[in-house]
Order: C-alpha cells, then sequence, then structure tokens
C-alpha cells in the first residue's frame, strides 16, 4: 500500500465552488493564511430590523418561525458632503462587521432635500413603493419597478438582462406604506417567483418590526404592518428566495 503525497502550493488555485449549491467565503473576511472557510445556505433575504423601535420580536424567534438567516440592521447616514464620503462611511461600516451584502433604503425626511437624492443616486437606489401606487396591485408595479432598475444598470455598466438581474435586488414594504399603498402577503408571493424566475441577488423587505397583525386600528408606527396576516408571515415567503 502506497502513501498519499501532500499537494503543491501551486495545486490549490483557481476557483473554488460551495458543497451542494452552497455558498462558500472565509471567516470574517480573513486573508492571513490557515484562516478558516464557511459553508452557508444560499439566501438573499434579510428584513430589514431596526432595533429600539417597534418592540421588535426576537431575531432568534423571526428566525426559527420563518427560516430567515440574516437581517440588514437599519441606521441612517445622512451628514456626508459628498458621495465619495458616503461610500466612504458605508465601507468603515462593511469593514468593521466583514458585512457579506449592505441594503441601502433612501427615505425620511433627509432624503426630500435634491441635493441629499443627487449625492446618493450617484451611487444607485430603489424602493418599490411610496410612489402613488394607492388601490394598484403592488405585485405588478414591483415587477414593473424592477424591470426598470434592470434597463438602468444595462445602460450604466454594460449588463446582458441576466447580469443585470443578478446585480440588482428588490427592497418592499410590508403592509400599508406611507403612501396608502397595500402590500399584501399575496404580492410577495408574487415578487418572489420573478426573484426567483431572474436570479435577483437580493429579496429584502421593510421590516421584521412590522411582520405582524395589528391589535386592533393600524397606527402608522411601525409596529404592525395593518393588513391580515399572521405573525412573521411577509418574512416566511421571501425567506424562501434562493438566488
Amino acid at each position: 500500500m502506497g502513501t498519499l503525497a501532500s499537494p503543491s502550493a501551486s495545486a490549490a488555485t483557481g476557483t473554488i465552488t460551495g458543497l451542494d449549491g452552497k455558498c462558500l467565503d472565509v471567516t470574517g473576511a480573513r486573508s492571513a493564511d490557515g484562516t478558516a472557510v464557511q459553508l452557508y445556505d444560499r439566501n438573499g433575504t434579510a428584513p430589514y430590523l431596526h432595533n429600539g423601535w417597534g418592540n421588535p420580536r426576537s431575531p432568534l424567534t423571526v428566525m426559527n418561525a420563518t427560516g430567515v438567516k440574516w437581517f440588514a440592521p437599519a441606521f441612517v447616514l445622512s451628514s456626508c458632503s459628498s458621495a465619495d464620503e458616503l461610500a466612504a462611511a458605508y465601507q468603515k461600516v462593511i469593514n468593521a462587521y466583514s458585512l457579506k451584502a449592505t441594503d441601502i433604503g433612501l427615505d425620511a425626511d433627509a432624503y426630500s432635500n435634491g441635493t441629499v437624492q443627487q449625492r446618493t443616486a450617484d451611487a444607485w437606489a430603489t424602493t418599490p413603493f411610496d410612489f402613488g401606487g394607492a388601490g394598484q396591485n403592488m405585485g405588478t408595479l414591483t415587477q414593473r419597478a424592477a424591470r426598470g432598475l434592470k434597463t438602468a444598470l444595462k445602460h450604466a455598466y454594460g449588463y446582458s438582462d441576466d447580469a443585470a438581474y443578478r446585480h440588482m435586488g428588490i427592497s418592499s414594504m410590508i403592509g400599508v406604506t406611507d403612501d396608502h399603498e397595500t402590500v399584501t402577503t399575496a404580492d410577495f408571493r408574487t415578487v418572489l417567483g420573478y426573484a426567483q424566475a431572474h436570479h435577483l441577488a437580493r429579496l429584502t423587505c421593510w421590516s421584521a418590526n412590522r411582520d405582524r397583525p395589528c391589535p386592533g386600528a393600524y397606527p402608522n408606527d411601525d409596529t404592525c404592518s395593518g393588513v391580515s396576516q399572521s405573525n412573521g408571515q411577509f418574512t416566511g415567503v421571501f425567506a424562501r428566495h434562493t438566488g
């Protein structure tokens, strides 16, 4: 019986693919020799979670109930004076927490300022709600908005249709929006089907705080959705997204 020789260092090069369709990366985004690698399920879903606002349910409770594995902590960066300064601020957060992805939400009073709009538009932006869709089917309108973003990415980066879809995402709203639109769980299922068909990189929503029925009248304070649903039902739909 012979022995197996250790492969040379030059043999350990090239593309590495995760096992059984899983994603593969290194712990803590480190590059040092000997850094451990990790496998995780491919899932582009990470609902926003704003701790300290709206009495959100425990992240562990949401994970166990819906199958979602990631969250997008909500925070605001609105005091930067240029697109480059804003990008640098985001990069600090990415580096500090070894983030795998970020969602950039452009809203609130600060975004009503035209200068701020241009500063953030120099990066990229879209969210398919609060755009005058009250009384209309938000699943259909979301698909229309996604096609518009796909076209914009094609023109900006020279992507094919397929590549543009794979570099973009949808960040929807749970329930009643500030513009009196109504996003239902049926709309989420429509959006999920679209995202799956086009292999969107991200599918997320605002927010885990809202993903539960209201005990009474809709208070519009991000503590509940304002529509008929069970606890965590919206998140459970998007958690099925596999990219």
